[in-house]
């Protein structure tokens, strides 16, 4: 019984170093998407990979036991429920409530530690 919790705790700490190693990737992307955002007159692209980026970090985080970092990423993928008209230009109030919140997660995502 022993060796299979062992094995077990293993296994966990690997995908745990597996998904700390996939981290700057997650923010370089993030930070892609939210530095296209801002000079963007129709951002859809940029919204969507933001939208798709959040969702995801919000499910794998909160898997991996980084709960304030999947907190932060559903917020901001629930944020995308109240932009109206993605294709139309981004109205500047929601275009900085999502800068914000992005790099809010960003700060967080540089703040695991490895």
């Amino acid at each position: 019984m022993a060796a299979s919790t062992l094995q077990y705790e293993s296994e966990l700490v690997r995908i745990r170093r597996e998904y700390l190693d996939s981290l700057p990737k997650k923010i370089n992307a993030l930070e892609n998407a939210l530095s296209g955002l801002s000079g963007s007159e129709r951002p859809q692209q940029e919204l969507n990979e933001l939208n798709r980026l959040a969702h995801q970090l919000a499910a794998s985080a909160g898997s991996h036991g980084f709960v304030e970092v999947s907190n932060a990423a559903r917020e901001l993928d629930l944020a995308f429920d109240d932009i109206d008209a993605p294709d139309s230009a981004l109205d500047h109030t929601v275009a900085e409530a999502v800068q914000e919140m992005g790099d809010a997660l960003v700060d967080l995502l540089r703040q695991v530690p490895a």
